[in-house]
């Protein structure tokens, strides 16, 4: 705490930067998902249902 402030917002200032380079050299890597994956978040192996006559729903 004997630095002054100006050294210290400097020092805060490199030690950011170097945080972000790093963030941006590696950047995000993409998800893979697998058919199956894909199907689920779709919803098509869920349960579906019909209305029927009457207004009945129906689970197909």
């Amino acid at each position: 705490m004997n630095r002054s402030l100006s050294k210290q917002l400097s020092i805060w200032k490199k030690q950011q930067t170097s945080k972000e380079l790093q963030k941006q050299k590696f950047g995000k890597t993409p998800e893979k998902l697998t058919e199956q994956d894909l199907r689920e978040l779709m919803g098509t192996n869920g349960p579906r249902y019909v209305r029927k006559k009457g207004g009945a729903f129906i689970q197909r």
